[in-house]
C-alpha cells in the first residue's frame, strides 16, 4: 500500500466525493480514496447500535441488573457480527450505508474470515481493555475519579487510534488485522 498524489483518481469517486480525500495504491485495486474518520466513526456508531441494542435487551431478559452480562453479550455479539459481515460481505450495514469498504491492505481482496475476525476482536475488546488496564493501574496511585477519567482517555484513545496514522487512517484494528478501510469503488 503506497501513498498517492496523481489528481486522476476516477470519475465515480470524484463526482460522489471530496477531491482532497487521501489516496493510496493497493494491489490489483490500484488507487483508491480511503475513509475519512467522520465516515469511519458514523459507521461504527450505525453498526454499535445495531449490535448494542438487541445485546443489552437479550442481557436484561436473561439476567436483569446484569451490566457485566450486557458488555460481554454486546462484545460478542458485535465480534460476530464484524467478523462474519467484513468476511463475507467486506463491510457492515454501517459501512455500507456509508459507502466503505474494508480490504486486505497488500492485495485489496476481502480480508477473509481470520483478518476480520482480528479487526473485529480488536474493535470490540481494545478499548475496553485498555481502559480496564489504565483504571487498574491508576486505581494504585489516584483517587477513583481520576482513575476513572484516565480509563476513559484510554478508551477513547483505541477508539481513534485512525486519527495517528495521516497517511492510511489505519486504526489499531485494522493494523493488526493487515486492513484498510477505503470508500467503495462502485458508489
Amino acid at each position: 500500500m503506497t501513498p498517492s498524489s496523481s489528481a486522476a483518481w476516477g470519475s465515480e469517486l470524484a463526482s460522489a466525493h471530496r477531491a482532497d480525500l487521501e489516496r493510496v495504491e493497493i494491489g490489483e485495486l490500484g488507487e483508491v480514496a480511503l475513509a475519512t474518520v467522520g465516515g469511519r466513526f458514523g459507521a461504527r456508531l450505525i453498526d454499535t447500535v445495531a449490535v448494542a441494542a438487541p445485546a443489552a435487551i437479550a442481557a436484561t431478559l436473561i439476567r436483569p441488573g446484569d451490566g457485566v452480562l450486557a458488555v460481554l453479550l454486546i462484545a460478542a455479539v458485535g465480534i460476530v457480527y464484524d467478523t462474519a459481515l467484513v468476511a463475507t460481505r467486506g463491510s457492515t450495514p454501517g459501512k455500507s450505508l456509508l459507502r466503505l469498504s474494508v480490504v486486505d491492505a497488500e492485495t485489496g481482496a476481502d480480508p477473509g474470515r481470520l483478518s476480520a475476525g482480528l479487526r473485529a476482536v480488536g474493535h470490540w475488546t481494545l478499548p475496553g481493555a485498555a481502559a480496564i488496564v489504565a483504571y487498574g493501574l491508576l486505581g494504585l496511585l489516584l483517587p477513583d475519579s481520576l482513575a476513572s477519567a484516565g480509563a476513559f482517555a484510554a478508551g477513547l484513545l483505541a477508539v481513534v487510534s485512525p486519527l495517528f496514522d495521516e497517511r492510511c487512517r489505519r486504526g489499531l484494528a485494522d493494523r493488526v488485522a493487515g486492513t484498510v478501510v477505503m470508500l467503495h469503488p462502485r458508489i
